[in-house]
C-alpha cells in the first residue's frame, strides 16, 4: 500500500490493531512480502470476519450454522465462527432467511448495514438527497446509510455520490471500519 494513499492510516490501523488484528493482508508479492491488496474486492464472509475480529473474536454460542451451505470446513471454515457470531448478534441476518452467501461480494450499503447493526443501530437521521444517487439506496438500507452519512463514516465519492450498490474494496472496508473505532462494542 502506497504511503501517500488516503487510506494508508486505515490499513495500518487494521494491521496493527491490538489485541486483535483486523487483517494481515491477502497475498504475497514476488519478493515474498505480504501485501494488503487494497483494490481487492471484499466478500460478505470477509467483512463479518473483520467485524468479529474488531469485537475481539468472541466465541459464538451456536455450534451449528443456521445458513445452508455454510460449513466449518474448506474455505468456508475460515469465516465460520465469525458468521455464527454475526448471526447471534443480529449483524448478519442472511442474504435470504436461510442463506448467507459468504463468497458473494459485499456492497457498500450491505457493509454499512452490518456495521450499523454491529454498533447497535444508533438513531440518526440525515437527508440523503444531497447525494445525486440517493434514490439508489434501497429502503432496507436507508437507516444505516443515513446513520453513516450523519456520523461521517460514509463521506461519499467527491461528496456527491454514495454508490450504495458498488462492491466494497478492501481499502473501503478498513477505512469505513476505522472511522467507528470509538463505537465498537467490547
Amino acid at each position: 500500500t502506497d504511503e501517500t494513499s488516503f487510506y494508508y492510516d486505515a490499513v495500518l490501523w487494521a494491521y496493527y490493531r491490538t489485541p486483535d488484528q483486523i487483517t494481515a493482508g491477502s497475498d504475497y508479492n514476488e519478493d515474498g512480502e505480504l501485501v494488503f491488496n487494497a483494490d481487492g474486492l471484499c466478500s460478505r464472509g470477509q467483512v463479518v470476519t473483520f467485524l468479529w475480529r474488531a469485537a475481539g473474536c468472541p466465541e459464538p454460542i451456536l455450534k451449528v450454522c443456521p445458513f445452508k451451505y455454510v460449513v466449518n470446513e474448506g474455505e468456508c471454515g475460515y469465516y465460520y465462527k465469525a458468521i455464527l457470531w454475526a448471526y447471534e448478534r443480529g449483524i448478519a441476518k442472511g442474504f435470504t432467511e436461510d442463506t448467507f452467501c459468504p463468497f458473494d461480494p459485499v456492497t457498500r450499503a450491505q457493509f454499512v448495514t452490518f456495521l450499523y447493526r454491529f454498533v447497535d443501530e444508533p438513531e440518526a437521521t440525515r437527508d440523503l438527497s444531497f447525494f445525486s444517487d440517493w434514490e439508489d439506496v434501497e429502503d432496507c438500507f436507508t437507516d444505516s446509510m443515513s446513520w453513516a452519512v450523519a456520523n461521517g463514516i460514509i463521506l461519499g465519492y467527491d461528496g456527491i455520490t454514495l454508490r450504495p450498490n458498488e462492491t466494497c474494496f478492501r481499502w473501503t472496508v478498513v477505512t469505513i471500519l476505522s472511522r467507528v473505532t470509538d463505537e465498537i462494542p467490547s
